[in-house]
């Protein structure tokens, strides 16, 4: 494998991050501002979902097709679905919504499966590298 990382290189990729994000987070604080206080008052929150979902609906197949994708990422980042696909069937209705979600669902976990197996099996590897169980798998 890989030799790991000195400290000290990591120690400095976690500061530029750090600033990158802060620079980031600077030039664009009115809109960060906005968006936190969207998420902060109930109603504004319930009416930006409510347009939100109504925006995609209104785009038809592509709509679904966006939300489908959007899943896909939702599914492999090991985000909690229920919600999502909740409002996929207030969305699209209950039989467009069950493929969009199943699409989705089944795209996202094939994606976390393969990027777990190629892209990220030496950094589980040394999470779990340790653990018993996981050596069974």
């Amino acid at each position: 494998g890989t030799p790991p990382r000195p400290a000290r290189g990591r120690a400095a990729l976690a500061a530029v991050l750090s600033v990158a994000a802060a620079s980031v987070a600077a030039r664009h604080r009115a809109g960060i501002a906005a968006s936190l206080s969207v998420l902060l008052d109930r109603e504004r929150f319930r009416s930006a979902i409510i347009g939100t979902l109504n925006a995609v609906a209104s785009r038809g197949d592509a709509g679904l097709a966006l939300y489908s994708l959007c899943f896909v990422l939702w599914e492999a980042a090991g985000m909690p679905t229920s919600v999502v696909e909740t409002a996929a069937g207030m969305a699209f209705g209950f039989r467009r919504g069950l493929a969009g979600s199943y699409f989705g669902k089944t795209a996202g976990s094939l994606l976390a499966f393969g990027l777990g197996r190629t892209v990220l099996s030496s950094a589980a590897g040394q999470r779990v590298g340790g653990s018993e169980a996981f050596g069974l798998i």
